[in-house]
């Protein structure tokens, strides 16, 4: 298991594009609000993240997800955090309704309680 930068040379990345045939970014971590990105070798590369997860799960590399997402795969043990002292960086989550003179209710109260759970950057 990585315990430093540095031994990520000796693992694989799934690799996660958001159109195939693009290049992956590698490991990335931000460091005193900078960016850094690590080339690592991977073997299988992705568009989605269910098979992101399934990948990572049937061991072919790792990946960088959200918390919220992996959060029972880390509680079951089916997956262990690697180098938790280096932070991804955040990503960003957009929310689309139907333009309407008069937002619904319900999606105001969608909206608020998503900017609750999901905290802001910006």
């Amino acid at each position: 298991m990585p315990q430093q930068l540095e031994d990520l040379t000796q693992h694989r990345l799934v690799h996660y594009v958001g159109v195939l045939g693009s290049r992956s970014e590698g490991f990335l971590y931000e460091e005193e609000g900078k960016l850094h990105r690590v080339p690592m070798a991977g073997g299988i590369t992705v568009n989605n993240t269910d098979s992101y997860e399934s990948a990572c799960l049937g061991g072919f590399g790792l990946i960088q997800a959200p918390l919220m997402g992996m959060h029972l795969y880390l509680l079951s043990g089916e997956l262990v955090a690697v180098l938790p002292q280096l932070n991804a960086p955040s990503m960003d989550v957009s929310l689309l309704y139907a333009r309407q003179r008069h937002l619904p209710l319900r999606v105001r109260a969608f909206m608020d309680w998503l900017g609750q759970v999901i905290p802001t950057t910006h």
